[in-house]
């Protein structure tokens, strides 16, 4: 994975989606379904990477795909949902408070469903922290009103954020009172 050396350009991010979209589209085909009936997380193509050559594929959620474009920022392309537009809105909502706690967006695309998410890179939580983490999420409940796993949860600069916060439904000092409850019972 390249260092990264500044801002992307605006044709190396539609270049990324491009291809992601044509893939989602090959899929849709061989499951002879249309491309909003797909499962990304389901979705198996033959023949085909979800991410173009010279980029990391990260991993696929319903809707959406995450590609690495560096070492430091991922494109999270939302194929046929709303989550990225309810994860910016959700970010633009947030206070200083909460926003120690979600993965920064750092540029997103101006359109009505915001059909991708440039954020920062995050450490995805190691298998030291699974046990702990997931007992303690599952014990608290988090998961009951948000989409907060443990796989939706990494270390940027040393503090665990989250990173995919577009099924999010609290408000965001519930979000808040409940992670630093779950980082304190964990010690972390």
């Amino acid at each position: 994975m390249a260092k990264c050396l500044g801002a992307h350009s605006r044709d190396e991010i539609d270049s990324v989606v491009e291809h992601v979209f044509y893939v989602a589209q090959c899929a849709a085909e061989d499951e002879e379904v249309e491309i909003d009936e797909l499962d990304l997380a389901e979705t198996k193509v033959r023949g085909l990477r979800w991410a173009p050559k010279g980029y990391r594929h990260l991993g696929n959620g319903q809707s959406r795909v995450v590609v690495a474009l560096c070492s430091q920022h991922v494109l999270k392309i939302d194929v046929m949902g709303n989550q990225n537009l309810e994860e910016l809105q959700y970010w633009r909502q947030a206070d200083k408070i909460s926003k120690l706690y979600l993965c920064p967006i750092l540029k997103a695309h101006m359109s009505p469903r915001c059909e991708w998410l440039l954020m920062a890179r995050c450490k995805l939580i190691n298998d030291l922290h699974f046990d702990l983490l997931q007992e303690t999420l599952t014990n608290e409940k988090l998961h009951a009103k948000a989409d907060l796993v443990f796989q939706n949860l990494g270390y940027l600069d040393g503090e665990i954020v989250v990173l995919d916060y577009g099924n999010v439904r609290m408000r965001h000092k519930t979000l808040v009172d409940k992670l630093e409850r779950t980082f304190e019972l964990t010690g972390f």
